[in-house]
């Protein structure tokens, strides 16, 4: 589809669970770069003459071919670094086959060293096939990027610090936070101060993804210690993924008497489910970026327990949650108990906290302005240096 009222384009669609060898190359060559995605941007720039581009994701579907079209077009762009995807081929610091926690192309300036990298740990689905694909694409990437010279915005400083560590060519490299709601929930819907269950009861959440590198198996583990400490401590976890039957039998060995799994969840269940709890955990083994489900809990007057992995010790502060090691699950367990005694779920004490951390969202785009000013200026800089040095 070209456009809707002419003001939307949709790149051509590539559907990757293909039959046939030759069908099978042919995707895989489009998903390293795209010829038909880089002439549909050109023709929606001569249309729209932005004077900045801002890409969201450009992985498989759009490509670095749209690095090319805004060269072509001598037209500013920024990119929203969402992921990892411009050091690491996988794009989340992780080693699918040795299911840990992997930076060894963060600071490696060699993209020949990068390529034996993503070949040898077969970092793309495990897969020899894509790891090849990706040693190819990978670098010739960041070649593209690099003519390109974007301004790259991280939504979290460990982002930041990771693409700077590791030499990728691009533009500037700003720290900006995404926006926040301006309120929490419990202030909207006029909900007054935390106060203790009747029973006595302690409910904790975990929300996303159930895979390895979440590490919701360490909370399971550590969960057999609270239970232990706090009798009336209750575990929900919200959620589908390919760990779930492993980490039900795993709750079942333990014999955890309070810990429940309740599947898959939407967006709109999430007041539903966090009324009646009083702290989420995000055990998370990877470094994650800037996840929302950190963002959700604390706008919805609960504080969270997050591992030190990536931006996430970022999301809290001391009114609001706690950082604790990864995968260390006694200092997890220990988390968990001590937030028990502070109970400050829709407490007036954990909105304060909030406040600090929250950029709400005439904030957020204040200061996107201003780093839309800053990638012309980058532009129109890196312009006057080719024109002199020719």
């Amino acid at each position: 589809m070209e456009s809707v009222n002419g003001r939307v384009s949709y790149s051509p669609t590539r559907i990757y669970d293909v039959d046939g060898a030759l069908a099978k190359v042919n995707n895989g060559v489009r998903s390293v770069y795209s010829p038909a995605v880089k002439r549909r941007l050109l023709r929606v720039i001569d249309q729209f003459r932005p004077d900045v581009v801002h890409f969201h994701g450009t992985c498989y579907q759009l490509t670095p071919s749209v690095a090319r079209a805004c060269v072509a077009r001598a037209t500013p762009c920024v990119i929203t670094a969402h992921e990892y995807k411009t050091v690491c081929a996988n794009q989340r610091l992780w080693d699918d086959r040795a299911g840990a926690a992997c930076f060894a192309c963060v600071g490696e300036m060699s993209n020949a060293r990068r390529s034996i990298n993503i070949i040898s740990k077969r970092c793309v689905k495990s897969s020899a096939a894509a790891s090849a694909l990706a040693a190819v694409e990978h670098p010739l990437s960041s070649r593209l990027w690099g003519t390109a010279s974007p301004v790259i915005h991280t939504p979290s400083a460990y982002m930041k610090s990771v693409i700077e560590r590791s030499g990728v060519g691009v533009g500037p490299v700003l720290h900006l936070d995404l926006p926040w709601s301006r309120e929490s929930a419990a202030q909207r819907n006029g909900a007054g101060e935390a106060n203790d269950k009747a029973d006595g009861r302690f409910v904790v959440a975990y929300m996303g993804r159930l895979a390895v590198e979440k590490g919701v198996d360490d909370l399971v583990r550590a969960w057999r210690f609270v239970e232990i400490e706090l009798p009336n401590a209750e575990l929900r976890i919200y959620g589908d993924g390919s760990e779930r039957a492993r980490l039900e039998s795993l709750a079942s060995e333990m014999k955890l008497k309070k810990a429940t799994f309740h599947g898959v969840y939407r967006h709109e269940d999430l007041e539903r489910i966090l009324r009646d709890v009083d702290l989420t955990v995000h055990p998370s083994r990877w470094a994650e970026n800037s996840p929302y489900t950190v963002r959700e809990s604390l706008q919805y007057d609960v504080p969270a327990v997050v591992s030190d992995m990536g931006g996430m010790p970022e999301l809290v502060n001391d009114r609001t949650g706690a950082v604790y090691q990864s995968s260390d699950i006694v200092a997890l367990a220990k988390a968990i108990c001590d937030e028990s005694g502070v109970r400050r779920a829709r407490s007036a004490g954990l909105r304060s906290g909030v406040a600090e951390l929250r950029v709400d969202s005439s904030e957020h785009v204040a200061a996107l302005a201003d780093l839309y000013g800053l990638a012309m200026r980058h532009a129109e800089r890196r312009r006057k240096v080719v024109t002199n040095g020719s």
